[in-house]
């Protein structure tokens, strides 16, 4: 196999705040794996403000694998590629390299077999996808609505609880009960501001919060005190937290395959938690293209199908990429027939 890399930096139009960061610019690396005439698409993109995996880590890891990726034949099917992954000692520090490596092989794989990525990973595959709006205030809610988003997502934390109360209040004021309205703090809150921030949320209908507090159990005994589905997100980059989280511990998991190290991990923890009744969706960590068209081929192959997925971040990106799928249309995605990504 020949291994290409290239930097890349993808700029916001505007500044994301979140509960515990400000996020203006995501840097990293594109990925190209070619074997024959065919050629496989990666991304390292970390979301170094989750404390990680940095791009300096996925470097020196992209540098490692090289050497090993240049001297292997790429694998066949998924059983041959979850096994070679499993050899390339590298990859094992930094989960967004292994991410791209693992992307740029399954799309080689797709290709050879001549299908959509998300019919390799399963043949139950949907061909489109529910998609949620990321708003931060009630004209912007309203706005996604009228685009026909039937999802919205509301950053909080990092502000007074009542400010955030009072911004779910005026969404609602404004929008009604029609439209499903999620929550996400990042963790941001103590454990007294999540159970009070909560309590006094329940009344506006909230279809779930994801990730109200950081520590794990903190989380745990938060759900405990409210009626609000609780959803894990940061928790999952702990790997030691996966299989209790999966099986049940909480109502939803919110699946980053660059946070996981990959589509494989993200599906094998979507498997997991479908036999536990537990929802999963797909999201973006505001990655690039390549990592987007991977995620949403995941997300139609993941079993739960309730649940809109995070992947309309394009939007906030001042180069979202060429691919015109990936942009939502009525709040989905339809996905294209090509064979692997479709990029």
């Amino acid at each position: 196999m020949h291994v290409a890399v290239q930097p890349i930096a993808l700029d916001l139009k505007a500044p994301l705040v979140t509960g515990r960061a400000t996020v203006e610019r995501r840097r990293g690396f594109r990925v190209e794996i070619r074997e024959g005439a065919r050629v496989g698409l990666g991304e390292a993109t970390p979301p170094e403000e989750l404390g990680r995996d940095t791009v300096a880590a996925a470097e020196r890891a992209l540098q490692e694998a090289l050497a090993p990726l240049s001297s292997a034949t790429a694998p066949q099917s998924i059983p041959e590629l979850r096994a070679f992954m499993m050899e390339l000692a590298p990859l094992a520090s930094s989960a967004s390299t292994r991410h791209a490596v693992e992307l740029a092989l399954l799309d080689l794989v797709a290709k050879a077999r001549g299908v959509p990525l998300r019919l390799l990973l399963s043949a139950a595959a949907r061909p489109r996808v529910r998609v949620n709006a990321l708003i931060s205030s009630a004209d912007e809610a309203a706005a996604a609505a009228d685009r026909g988003f039937d999802t919205l997502k509301l950053k909080v934390g990092g502000r007074p609880v009542a400010e955030d109360i009072g911004r779910v209040k005026e969404i609602r004021a404004r929008l009604g009960r029609g439209i499903r309205l999620r929550i996400d703090p990042n963790g941001a809150w103590s454990e007294p501001e999540a159970v009070r921030a909560l309590q006094a949320l329940a009344r506006f209908d909230l279809e779930l919060c994801e990730q109200p507090v950081l520590d794990p159990d903190a989380m745990l005994r938060v759900r405990a005190e409210t009626r609000i589905p609780i959803a894990a997100d940061e928790s999952l980059a702990l790997p030691s937290w996966q299989p209790a989280l999966a099986a049940g511990n909480v109502d939803v998991l919110v699946l980053k395959p660059m946070v996981l190290g990959g589509l494989l991990p993200a599906l094998d923890l979507a498997a997991e938690a479908h036999h536990s009744e537990t929802g999963a969706y797909v999201t973006s960590s505001i990655d690039g293209e390549i990592a987007r068209a991977g995620a949403a081929h995941l997300a139609a192959a993941i079993p739960q199908t309730a649940w809109a997925h995070g992947l309309a971040t394009g939007e906030l990106l001042r180069d979202p990429g060429a691919a015109a799928w990936l942009t939502p249309a009525r709040g989905e995605l339809l996905l294209p027939d090509a064979p692997g990504l479709g990029l």
